[in-house]
């Protein structure tokens, strides 16, 4: 159906793996995609909402909330995503979207050298607290202020749009 991301994603899928996809093709599959656009772009994503100002002062409105409420329900998705990227000790990571940090807790945990970024300062300030000795920048997902081939993995769930 148009505009279902998620149904247009199994259907894609299955023309090419012949099958519902699991959920390590699907990132996979989700990764490339964001990786591809990154380098096609020269470093930054096309421009798709603009939104960056907006979803930060969305996003900003109940940090905490978002961080004790919603991340333990994301976790098993992070780590699954993780563990497909192979997040381990060398490893530079870039978690776009990152929030309050909870992916990047969990890639830092594995080893990994962890950058995050996100439009929300308030989550931005969580992510912080949680891990001092990473780099969180605060931008926009459209415009990503990082050089190609930077990092060797990158995750954005769920905060990146549909394409």
């Amino acid at each position: 159906m148009p505009g279902d991301g998620a149904a247009g994603g199994i259907v894609c899928a299955r023309r090419i793996w012949g099958r519902k996809p699991r959920l390590s093709d699907r990132i996979n599959f989700g990764l490339h995609n964001l990786i591809d656009s990154m380098a096609a772009s020269g470093g930054t994503s096309r421009s798709v909402m603009a939104s960056g100002e907006r979803q930060g002062q969305l996003w900003s409105a109940a940090p905490r909330d978002w961080a004790e409420w919603q991340e333990p329900f994301c976790r098993p998705l992070w780590q699954d995503t993780l563990s497909v990227l192979g997040a381990k000790p060398g490893v530079r990571f870039l978690d776009a979207g990152c929030g309050a940090g909870g992916a990047s807790v969990l890639a830092a945990a594995l080893g990994s050298e962890v950058t995050g970024l996100d439009a929300s300062r308030a989550l931005l300030a969580i992510a912080r607290e949680r891990l001092p000795q990473s780099r969180f920048v605060h931008g926009d997902l459209e415009q990503l202020p990082f050089a190609t081939g930077h990092f060797h993995a990158a995750l954005a769930l769920p905060s990146h749009p549909e394409q």
